[in-house]
């Protein structure tokens, strides 16, 4: 039979459950529905056997919640709110996770009327015995899971990691379209400002290159001279092939100018000739 795939594996109908066993809990983070133990044996030996490791981990969390648990006195139960959450959890190598039954016996304490003689009692049980039938919360399992930085859970924690890479990569996402509009703003202010001076650049250029009209009109004059004694130009006829002569002239120098250019400054020198002013 061949194994299924880490997409086909469905838990989620453990979602509604708040108690685990060891061995439950143990196949659930290592990634497989703990009723197909068995077949997870043959299939999957590895994962099999990373269970196995995981179940040695909630064994040595539990004996270490059960011996701190046995060393609470009479004044701590009465002030701490929960015996297993450490401030700083460096200062303890091996997380705790409490059993159901711990918790019970530790709510059962701070309500009591003697608790010196039920803290005599907590100290002569064993929380260990008949190990298979012992559970554990949801919540304990996760901050358990949580304190050791267990970052490969495929239970438990699997959905909210997802969710938490889900905000991380948004808010990724968002920073950049932010530094992007920012950045595009710059530069847009930027090509704005270079505009403005350009404009003023070329308006200034403008008006520094405007040339002097008498100096405008000799020139004129000088071309409608050459042009009517070395092309024959004729302003009044109807036809004449000064424009065109002039045009493949100029073509041969290695220069172009058009038709329609050529013959609106003869034109236009042929009326500044006609007034005769200098």
């Amino acid at each position: 039979m061949a194994a299924p795939t880490q997409e086909k594996i469905d838990l989620s109908h453990y979602d509604l459950i708040d108690t685990f066993s060891a061995r439950e809990a143990a196949c659930l983070i290592a990634g497989f529905d703990p009723k197909t133990e068995d077949a997870v044996y043959n299939y999957d030996y590895r994962k099999f056997c990373a269970a196995q490791v995981i179940e040695d981990a909630i064994k040595e969390a539990h004996k270490e919640a059960e011996r701190h648990f046995k060393g609470i006195g009479v004044h701590i139960a009465g002030i701490i709110p929960d015996p297993w959450v450490r401030e700083i959890k460096e200062l303890e190598p091996v997380p705790y996770l409490p059993c159901t039954n711990m918790r019970a016996w530790f709510e059962h304490l701070k309500n009591t009327s003697s608790p010196s003689s039920e803290v005599a009692k907590i100290k002569g049980m064993s929380f260990s015995v008949g190990y298979e039938k012992i559970k554990f919360k949801r919540e304990d399992i996760k901050r358990w899971l949580e304190e050791k930085d267990y970052n490969g859970a495929r239970y438990f924690l699997s959905e909210h990691k997802k969710q938490l890479q889900k905000l991380d990569y948004q808010k990724e996402m968002l920073d950049r379209e932010l530094i992007s509009l920012h950045e595009q703003a710059r530069d847009l202010e930027s090509l704005r400002q270079e505009n403005a001076e350009l404009k003023a650049q070329v308006e200034e250029l403008g008006a520094s290159q405007d040339i002097d009209p008498r100096l405008k009109n000799t020139l004129y004059k000088m071309i409608h001279a050459m042009a009517v004694i070395g092309y024959k130009y004729d302003p009044q006829a109807a036809r004449n092939n000064a424009v065109s002569d002039i045009a493949n002239d100029i073509n041969a120098a290695g220069l172009k100018v058009s038709n329609d250019t050529i013959r609106t400054h003869l034109q236009e020198a042929a009326r500044v000739a006609a007034n005769k002013a200098e």
